[in-house]
């Protein structure tokens, strides 16, 4: 395997990690939040990384 594999390997899985922390401490919004601020990031639209980003901090202020 490439180096590039591994390391897009190793990212997948510490985005899994971040998923299942974020639900279990916020729930099902944490997780709604924290795929909007990455498919945004991801899809460079600023307009969805926004939107997850506030959905985060909402939550996050909440607790």
């Amino acid at each position: 395997m490439k180096e590039s594999e591994w390391v897009e390997i190793g990212v997948g899985i510490t985005l899994i990690g971040i998923e299942q922390e974020l639900q279990g401490a916020f729930g099902v919004l944490g997780l709604l939040g924290f795929l909007l601020l990455t498919i945004g990031l991801r899809a460079v639209n600023t307009t969805l990384a926004y939107a997850g980003a506030l959905v985060l901090i909402m939550l996050t202020v909440q607790a």
